[in-house]
């Protein structure tokens, strides 16, 4: 009866120790995989904001050649109507003066 008590002790005490390693090789494990999922996280957030501030940075790019872009059509229009003004004044003036005539 001894023997076998000692035995089942024995057994206890070896499958708690066999618990206890494969609970420290678990949490181990565990906090490895939660350490590189944050490094990951910390990563990807890294990168989404460069790729955030990159899209604003082409937006505001964008938008400022938009800008001088109209802003030159509008000196474009404004030169050529008083250009076209100009002309057809001098058109007129001349044919008033050779009706005058």
């Amino acid at each position: 009866m001894q023997d076998v008590e000692n035995r089942n002790r024995h057994q206890v005490d070896t499958l708690r120790a066999f618990e206890e390693k494969c609970r420290r090789l678990y949490d181990t494990r565990l906090h490895e995989y939660a350490e590189k999922t944050a490094q990951q996280l910390a990563r990807y957030e890294q990168e989404l904001l460069e790729a955030g501030s990159a899209a604003a940075s082409e937006r505001l790019q964008f938008e400022s050649r938009m800008r001088r872009l109209k802003l030159s059509c509008s000196r474009w229009k404004t030169s050529f109507q008083r250009e076209m003004h100009a002309k057809y004044q001098d058109l007129s003036t001349a044919m008033e003066e050779r009706y005058m005539r």
